[in-house]
């Protein structure tokens, strides 16, 4: 599997003046492991539910059916005084190939390190 596509323009987008620095890994990203990494630096601040990141991955012809877990990991958000703030869960993702997804799949909705590992 393989991130090929990153948009960061979700719920950071909403505030005025966004200017973003990705400093996520390149696309497409093989490797396993996807760090996603965007600050806003007008920094002009958002509050609320939304999405940050949303990311396109792609599954070759040749991967193996099965379930996948999106493990993400070391997930922060920093507001405009440089503090740092963990969410209070965190929520796995799955993709599953050539079968239907396991009823215990979440929908991801932070970003972090992408992890995907065979279940």
């Amino acid at each position: 599997m393989s991130v090929t596509a990153q948009d960061t323009n979700g719920l950071l987008s909403t505030a005025p003046g966004y200017s973003p620095f990705n400093a996520s890994d390149g696309k497409p990203d093989t490797d396993g492991n996807f760090n996603a990494s965007v600050v806003d630096i007008n920094a002009a601040g958002v509050s609320g539910s939304g999405r940050l990141d949303r990311l396109t991955i792609h599954a070759g012809a040749s991967a193996p059916t099965g379930q996948y877990t999106l493990l993400l990991t070391n997930a922060v958000d920093i507001d405009t005084s440089n503090n740092t703030w963990v969410p209070d869960a965190l929520n796995h993702g799955a993709i599953a190939i050539g079968q239907a997804a396991h009823a215990d799949a979440h929908s991801v909705t932070h970003a972090g390190a992408l992890l995907p590992r065979r279940r």
